[in-house]
């Protein structure tokens, strides 16, 4: 019964419409290695990208660079460059291609086939 009323109590201090948990593109990375990252989605279109740390300029500042997913490197587009991980990462994940059920529907086929 106390768990019961303190779960109520904490539900009416939310604000309505509010979300109980924050979610950030961040969540979606999973580490590949020293310093490299890929974003991963796989209930939508698996692998978006890679994001890399790297230290440029005389002063050594860090900075993050993403580019989409392709096996070959070769075949990688650049989405940019960002001091910070939070940026690369929203970039990266508005970047990714639609899926089937963001695509335009094309219309249904003819009824009778055209002369």
């Amino acid at each position: 019964m106390y768990a019961a009323a303190l779960v109520l109590a904490t539900a009416a201090d939310r604000p309505v419409g509010g979300a109980m948990i924050e979610w950030s593109p961040l969540q979606m990375l999973r580490s590949s290695g020293q310093d490299e990252w890929v974003m991963v989605d796989a209930l939508r279109t698996g692998r978006i990208g890679l994001v890399r740390r790297i230290e440029t300029g005389p002063y050594r500042e860090t900075w993050f660079r993403a580019v989409t997913w392709a096996a070959e490197p070769e075949k990688r587009t650049l989405v940019g460059y960002s001091r910070s991980m939070d940026t690369i990462a929203a970039a990266l994940w508005a970047h990714q291609p639609p899926t089937a059920q963001e695509k335009p529907f094309p219309g249904y086929p003819p009824s009778r086939p055209s002369p």
